[in-house]
C-alpha cells in the first residue's frame, strides 16, 4: 500500500505533489497522502474515470487536482514534464 510506505518513509508528513495514470480507488489516496496546499495532477485512468471521491480534503487542505494527458503531446514535451516531475 503506497499509503503506508510515504507516511513510514516521510515519519506522517505528506507530500506536494502526486502524478496519477491509474485514477478510479487511487485518487483518494492520493488526496489524503497531499499536505496543504497540495497538487495531484492526473494523467490518465488506467483503472477507470468514473469514482466516488471523498472531495473534503480538497477544501479543507486547499488541494489543486490537475488534469492532463501526455499522449497527444510531442516529444519533447513529455520530456520536459518527466524531467520536471523528478525534480519535485
Amino acid at each position: 500500500d503506497f499509503v503506508s510506505v510515504i507516511r513510514g518513509h516521510l515519519m506522517h508528513k505528506r507530500v506536494n505533489l502526486a502524478v496519477d495514470v491509474i485514477g478510479g480507488s487511487y485518487v483518494s489516496r492520493n488526496l489524503s497522502v497531499l499536505a496543504h496546499d497540495g497538487i495531484l495532477v492526473q494523467l490518465a485512468f488506467q483503472e477507470g474515470c468514473t469514482m466516488t471521491v471523498e472531495a473534503l480534503p480538497l477544501l479543507l487542505k486547499r488541494l489543486t487536482w490537475r488534469g492532463s494527458t501526455l499522449r497527444s503531446r510531442p516529444l519533447l514535451q513529455k520530456r520536459d514534464v518527466m524531467r520536471t516531475v523528478r525534480h519535485q
